[in-house]
């Protein structure tokens, strides 16, 4: 800044460094301080932290009003994240979940049956652990129960008997249909192959049934012909009892196989084939006609008598000889299962939250009411895990000095130390139509501090900043700064953008005027030669002051308020002057001060290096030289008049100066 009359110089500016904490990342990491069972607020929900260290978060209530089915629980995930309004929907967008069984592990008591510390809806709410046969399991209302049973009907294929069996209620531990629509299709591809076991039949063979051991009680009897001495047998199941009962009415003359089967070893003897099909099959096992009590009750459908568990058997005549004695191979066989028509089943939608920690800005004990101060005097916010209100970094809501303003220049804003109390012009960025705050992170005397400056209604505005609140305020020039748009949009969740540091610049006062006070002695105005200021070397002049400026800070060593005062040249250069010196701002005398008019160019430096130049005149008046006069009584005068005897006056004598010059008294007169 130049003016006319004025003698700038270029101040240096001592920039200092301000150590400001990067809150977007710094003590992030205390969000895994959020243990298990922790609840915090998204928007006007409340969560419950079931993994501290992902920030995964399960809603407290389910989202709908009513219980939906799988498909509308999965589509309701996608528009979740609009009900936290325009910031909340992209702070937490695509970040919805069902939760998994797995997810709950840290929240699952030591029995595995119920989930600790979440808090329970009345009506069972969907889990994500769908599997291929479009089911999935939940949760059951009110108990938080992860073992429900459900009953569900299906098509059961039984590949052992090879038989589908259709509409079969069966129990799945917690899991229910996910879709109205048809089970797949199971299909059981098998070799039909069957032993055919044989007794060699006789006339008036007849096998007697006793319903008591030691062929005792009830029985029932009939002749074994040809076709009823074989029994056919599965390869691949060895199923006895389907073979019997495969037969129908005349199950019970298939005694001999049955009891070849069961008690002498026929079965062993076929899975030693199978396992070994080259040693044969030619070996034969001797069914006894003694009474024999059979090890287990023989399948018995014959609807004339009511008989079902008939405990031996006898044979009349002679011993029975049973052996395999053939196999017969229908080739490969396919039953088709096909799948059972499903009504989906409806459960309430719990949303699993995965909270990115790194959009953690702070969390509060409490909403935050965004109270205004132009000083920082707060504790910067940080994450704290015993705090459910949360604030969430949302990068679109930007921050950034006015550039229309006159004081800014990129992020620099001008201020003046004589109006400690700066106006910071803003530009926000970022669409909402919540309430827009800006506030502050600086460094102070108390350390790093922070604070709410005001609210911006609209995209630009201003608020206003006391920088006697910032570190050394009355020495630094410059100091670092910095701003955050943050946002209130009405949910119990708040929002705020990324940092903007900008430098604020202390501009110099210019310095209007110097002032010099003369050391008169008591009572004048003026210096006459051999007065007190101007009689010897050593002695005070005057004074100086100066209008306008920077004033300074004490000196450490004289304890003086220091500014630099010097006599210079026309062109501003320090130089030596004969007759006076400057010792701090004091005008001395280098010796005694004879009479005349002594001009000095004075200049004056403050705390800033603003400058201003001067110049004062001193002016010494001599003492005056006086003319006798002597005034007679008379003119004409006789001697032996009175005046002229002895002891008479003759006249007086009188002093005479030049006009305007001091006077004095006669003190002595010499006559000679």
């Amino acid at each position: 800044m130049k003016k006319i009359g004025y003698l700038i110089s270029i101040l240096a500016l001592v920039v200092i460094s301000i150590p400001i904490l990067n809150i977007n990342n710094d003590k992030i990491s205390a969000a895994t301080n959020y243990a298990a069972g922790k609840k915090v607020y998204v928007g006007n929900d409340t969560y419950t932290v079931i993994d501290s260290s992902t920030m995964t978060l399960l809603k407290n209530t389910a989202t709908d009003a009513g219980e939906v089915t799988w498909n509308d629980a999965v589509a309701s995930l996608d528009t979740l994240a609009d009900n936290y309004g325009e910031l909340g929907s992209k702070a937490v967008s695509g970040k919805f979940t069902l939760p998994k069984t797995s997810d709950l592990t840290n929240v699952i008591s030591s029995d595995q049956t119920s989930l600790v510390n979440i808090d329970a809806i009345s009506t069972d709410w969907w889990l994500g652990d769908e599997s291929v046969d479009n089911r999935s399991k939940f949760v059951e209302a009110n108990t938080n129960s992860l073992v429900a049973d459900v009953s569900i009907v299906k098509n059961v294929l039984d590949t052992t008997a090879h038989v589908c069996n259709m509409n079969q209620t069966v129990t799945e531990q917690g899991i229910k249909v996910t879709s109205a629509e048809k089970d797949p299709d199971k299909i059981d591809i098998y070799n039909d192959k069957y032993f055919r076991i044989r007794t060699t039949p006789e006339d008036n063979n007849y096998i007697y049934v006793y319903d008591g051991n030691d062929c005792k009680g009830e029985f029932v009897y009939g002749q074994v012909y040809d076709g009823y001495s074989y029994l056919d047998i599965k390869y691949n199941s060895l199923d006895i009892d389907e073979a019997l009962l495969s037969v129908g009415d005349s199950s019970y003359l298939r005694i001999p196989e049955y009891a070849a089967f069961t008690l002498l070893g026929l079965e062993s003897y076929l899975n030693q084939y199978k396992a070994n099909p080259a040693q044969g099959y030619d070996k034969k096992f001797v069914v006894s006609k003694t009474c024999t009590n059979l090890k287990k009750p023989i399948p018995f459908d014959y609807p004339a008598y009511t008989l079902k568990e008939i405990k031996s058997f006898y044979f009349a005549k002679s011993d029975k000889e049973v052996w395999v004695e053939r196999i017969i191979d229908n080739g490969e066989k396919t039953i088709t299962c096909p799948g059972h028509e499903q009504t989906a089943g409806t459960s309430s939608v719990r949303p699993l939250l995965t909270l990115d920690k790194s959009k953690i800005a702070y969390s509060s004990n409490a909403k935050p009411t965004f109270n205004s101060n132009s000083s920082l005097t707060n504790a910067v916010p940080m994450v704290d895990g015993n705090n459910a209100y949360l604030s969430l970094i949302d990068t679109d809501l930007g921050i950034a000095l006015d550039s229309t303003d006159s004081n800014v220049s990129g992020n620099k804003l001008k201020a003046k130390r004589e109006n400690p109390l700066v106006s910071i012009p803003v530009s926000l960025s970022g669409t909402t139509s919540g309430s827009r705050y800006v506030s502050a992170v600086a460094e102070t005397n108390n350390g790093i501090r922070y604070n709410v400056l005001g609210q911006v209604n609209g995209s630009k505005g201003t608020v206003q900043l006391d920088l006697t609140s910032l570190k050394d305020f009355q020495t630094t020039n410059e100091f670092n700064v910095t701003l955050y748009q943050e946002v209130d949009e009405g949910t119990n969740t708040t929002y705020r953008g990324n940092g903007k540091e900008i430098t604020i610049e202390i501009e110099a006062a210019p310095i209007t005027a110097i002032n010099f006070t003369p050391n008169y002695p008591s009572g004048k105005t003026s210096w006459t030669e051999g007065d007190s200021g101007i009689d010897a070397a050593g002695a005070k002049t005057g004074t100086f002051t100066f209008t306008g400026g920077t004033s300074g800070v004490n000196d450490p060593t004289s304890g003086k308020d220091y500014k630099k005062w010097e006599i210079v040249d026309a062109s501003g250069n320090p130089t030596t002057d004969v007759n006076f010196d400057i010792v701090n701002n004091e005008l001395k005398a280098k010796k005694r001060i004879s009479a005349g008019t002594y001009t000095l160019n004075i200049k004056v430096t403050d705390n800033e290096n603003e400058t201003f130049t001067n110049t004062i005149t001193i002016t010494v008046i001599g003492h005056p030289v006086p003319t006798l006069l002597f005034n007679p009584v008379s003119t004409n005068l006789t001697y032996g008049d009175v005046p002229t005897k002895a002891n008479n006056v003759i006249g007086t004598y009188s002093l005479q100066y030049p006009a305007g010059k001091p006077t004095s008294t006669i003190k002595t007169i010499q006559l000679g």
